[in-house]
This record gives structure tokens, C-alpha cells and sequence, in this order.
């Protein structure tokens, strides 16, 4: 049985340590972790109106960066 993939394990598995790493540069290791978990969190609710219009990569970029500058 063909079964589609799911797209937010998809998005999490490709860019998790990224945003981790990113995320440990602009807040520093201890936050980090937490932040990546609000990171993935917002992009959850957000991924049913992500239009495509730039990679995956670049839009959870940008919710990481709102992330820390919140």
C-alpha cells in the first residue's frame, strides 16, 4: 500500500540541526533546544498555508529568526 510522506517529519528530519545550530549561534547553546522545539511547533500550524514560494529550508529559516528575535 503506497502511503504519502509526512511532510512535517520530512521538513523536521532535513533541517532539526540546522535550526538547532543556527538557533545556539544567536541565543547560544542552553535556549537553543527549547527555541528549535517552538521553531517546529509554529511551522506545524504554519505548513498547510506555506505557498512554496521559497525552499522549505528558507521559510523555517525565517520562523527561526522571528523565533529569536522574539
Amino acid at each position: 500500500m503506497y502511503r504519502e510522506p509526512d511532510l512535517f517529519r520530512t521538513l523536521y528530519d532535513a533541517n532539526h540541526d540546522r535550526v538547532d545550530r543556527l538557533l545556539g549561534r544567536i541565543v547560544g547553546p542552553p535556549e537553543a533546544e527549547d527555541l528549535t522545539q517552538i521553531v517546529f511547533a509554529k511551522a506545524t500550524r504554519a505548513l498547510p498555508e506555506f505557498r512554496g514560494d521559497a525552499q522549505a529550508s528558507t521559510w523555517i529559516y525565517r520562523i527561526a529568526v522571528n523565533v529569536a528575535s522574539d
